[in-house]
């Protein structure tokens, strides 16, 4: 009987789980597809997450302490140490001795996560002197984060030559490329795939969702409060539409409860719904951040029922990619793009009735990206097993 194909997916999240949901939607068409996925994550333990996989490795955690992205701290709390990285690198090794995957799959690397990358070259330098070499794919968003430090670029175009087969890019390239948030994307084009956007939004749910007009969403909640003030001072000065204001499980418990204690009678106030994707259908308007995934649902409440889109993208600090996204999206005439440093009362509500009077976009988006990104995966590796016979 044929070995089932073994996929061997690395995944980091450092700041919020957003990167951990895609790779969940990938785990799921992969297993579905018929390959064995033994995921490894190396952010902080998540309680909460069932994630279809054959097997699921936590190496001792890592995070950040801010947005910054400045500051590192192991599980503890404490700034990273050698041994700290030591044991993370020689657990990653064990397992990919272990799985003995046909294909690994990293999340953002080589154009994101330099702090583990001396244990992901570990892994790399491992995976070349290994007979049959594995197919090795990074996983990458839309847009990355934008790197001003010379040479940067340069060194991760030399690490796609060198290790990886292919870029495989989660997004839908009528709207968005790889070169619009990386200069040397010509560099590598030969390597460069796309699997449209990965997004929940074509699996219904059974859950009823609530029942209101506009719904304002923070993502996890950690860098959501100046969005919500803004929006709960909007609802008081427009009592004729229920709004739906959606903290996130990581928002601090005074800003939650800050909140609730102040809505009126049309406002309603939620940490968390379990269904955004059909919250969003439901509604007239969807106010959001624009992380990946909470673009992606409020893109597809709108291709599914015209829900309008006002993007409020976090763009304090040097943060760059949630205000590319939204600018990009925007010029397509999909949403209306409030950047969250120009961010008041007055211009959110203008913002949401400019978004209401949106034309209809011309373009259709490319979503199901996890499917077609299994798709490419296991055709990928079924060139790769030949050629190596």
């Amino acid at each position: 009987m044929t070995r089932r194909p073994q996929v061997l997916f690395y995944a980091l999240h450092l700041l919020g789980v957003g990167h951990v949901h895609r790779a969940a939607q990938l785990c799921s068409a992969l297993t579905r597809l018929g390959l064995d996925v033994d995921l490894v994550l190396g952010g902080p333990p998540l309680e909460e997450m069932t994630i279809d996989c054959r097997s699921l490795t936590q190496l001792p955690p890592i995070a950040v302490t801010d947005a910054s992205y400045s500051t590192y701290v192991d599980g503890e709390g404490q700034p990273l140490g050698a041994a700290w990285m030591a044991n993370r690198q020689a657990q990653l090794l064990a397992q990919f001795e272990t799985a003995q995957p046909d294909a690994i799959l990293i999340e953002a690397f080589p154009f994101g996560r330099r702090v583990v990358r001396h244990e992901l070259r570990a892994l790399l330098d491992a995976a070349e002197q290994r007979r049959p070499k594995p197919l090795i794919v990074s996983s990458v968003r839309d847009v990355l984060h934008e790197n001003r430090k010379p040479g940067r670029a340069e060194e991760t175009v030399a690490t796609v030559k060198r290790f990886f087969d292919h870029v495989l890019v989660h997004a839908d390239p009528a709207l968005v490329t790889l070169a619009d948030s990386f200069s040397l994307a010509q560099d590598i084009s030969d390597r460069i795939a796309y699997s449209g956007f990965v997004t929940k939004h074509a699996k219904p749910s059974r859950v009823t969702p609530l029942e209101t007009d506009i719904v304002v969403s923070a993502g996890g909640g950690a860098f959501g409060e100046g969005l919500l003030r803004a929006a709960l001072d909007a609802a008081k000065a427009d009592p004729n539409r229920r709004w739906l204001l959606i903290t996130g499980r990581n928002a601090p418990a005074d800003v939650h409860r800050h909140l609730s204690d102040a809505v009126p009678a049309h406002v309603r106030v939620e940490r968390y719904v379990p269904d955004l994707p059909g919250q969003m259908r439901t509604a007239k308007i969807t106010v959001s951040q624009c992380g990946y995934n909470t673009a992606m649902d409020a893109l597809g409440a709108r291709d599914g029922a015209g829900t309008a889109i006002v993007f409020v993208p976090h763009d304090g600090g040097n943060q760059t990619e949630q205000l590319k996204r939204s600018r990009l999206l925007e010029q397509n005439g999909f949403c209306v793009c409030l950047p969250e440093t120009e961010l008041s009362t007055p211009r959110l509500l203008a913002a949401m009735n400019q978004a209401v009077g949106l034309p209809s976009p011309t373009k259709r988006i490319l979503f199901d990206g996890a499917r077609r990104s299994a798709d490419m995966i296991l055709d990928w590796i079924g060139a790769h097993r030949h050629a190596a016979r």
